[in-house]
């Protein structure tokens, strides 16, 4: 089984980040604007999400519980 990663952030750095590692791990990625996530850099992502980073319950729904890492992209300190 892949370890899963979750990605929140799907601007340059975090949807060039899940791009590379797409190709070896099951990523998720998280954004707050929707057309983010339709970038052709996350086309190999399975699973992309829109949603505030800083709630609980969209974590949930992105798979946070049960993802080994969790990468913080975005231009964003709160979140």
């Amino acid at each position: 089984m892949k370890p899963k990663i979750l990605i929140v952030g799907a601007g340059d750095i975090g949807a060039h980040l899940a791009r590379r590692l797409c190709e070896s791990w099951d990523v998720a990625v998280l954004d707050l604007d929707p057309e983010a996530l339709e970038s052709p850099l996350l086309s190999g992502c399975a699973t992309r999400l829109a949603g505030d980073g800083t709630s609980a319950m969209i974590l949930r729904q992105a798979g946070a519980e049960e993802a080994d890492t969790l990468v913080a992209a975005t231009d964003s300190d709160a979140v």
